[in-house]
């Protein structure tokens, strides 16, 4: 008997040993997928902040493929990270908003324009769903519809030939983002990226067709690039259940 319990005390100190041995291992997993996980985010971070700090030396060679590089690198992210049909169109959203931003880079306003459209109607596709019953996300959408009815009613004498092409934008966009609002299960994060959306556009139509705005182009790309990252960060952490 004795010897059984000097062989159970010996047992029970080995394995005392070799279990903070297994801890550290399993942090160091943890932690080292969490730093794979954020190395992309990090990385469209530096890139949407190489492009704001060089807008006051452009024009450069290949600034246009700068300015759309943290687009693609989203594409990609959502491409990988789900499979289901909602994530590809966003997507094809990121990818159509590239092109458009490589269009405006190289002073094609109105294709730049009909490329953005294609793109929101691709997440309209990705977000439309059964309206949510919030009141605060109702007086939130009613809000943007009475920003956006205002900002063309101002807009409307100033566009000239650019009315229809600029007016089919702006209803396009703001239904994109009323969907992404009040679409059920959409993620809180896809909703504030699709209103910053929204909101940079809308400063375009200002800078471009009103009166010039101070710092315009580093507001707008603040505000776009920030929609879109939130916007492939929603979609990828995926619908909100029960929303």
């Amino acid at each position: 008997m004795r010897l059984m319990r000097i062989g159970n005390r010996r047992l029970l100190s080995l394995r005392a040993r070799k279990v903070p041995a297994l801890m550290p291992d399993r942090r160091r997993n943890v932690t080292d997928t969490r730093y794979t996980r954020m190395a992309p985010w990090s990385l469209f971070v530096l890139l949407a902040l190489a492009y704001l700090l060089t807008l006051g030396q452009q024009p450069f060679i290949l600034d246009f493929a700068l300015k759309a590089l943290p687009i693609w690198l989203l594409a990609w992210l959502v491409f990988s990270g789900r499979e289901q049909a909602r994530h590809r169109w966003v997507v094809v959203g990121l990818l159509c908003s590239s092109v458009g931003d490589l269009l405006l880079a190289w002073g094609q306003f109105v294709p730049g324009l009909v490329s953005f459209l294609v793109a929101h109607l691709f997440y309209i596709a990705a977000f439309a769903g059964r309206p949510v019953g919030s009141l605060p996300r109702l007086l939130l959408a009613l809000l943007m519809l009475a920003a956006i009815t205002l900002l063309l009613i101002r807009l409307l004498p100033l566009l000239g030939e650019m009315q229809v092409p600029v007016v089919a934008y702006m209803v396009v966009i703001l239904l994109m983002a009323l969907c992404a609002l009040l679409g059920r299960g959409n993620h809180p994060l896809v909703a504030l990226g699709a209103m910053l959306f929204l909101l940079s556009d809308s400063l375009i139509a200002l800078d471009r067709f009103m009166q010039p705005l101070p710092s315009a182009s580093l507001w707008i790309m603040l505000t776009y690039y920030s929609a879109q990252g939130l916007i492939a960060g929603g979609a990828l952490i995926g619908p909100r259940q029960g929303a």
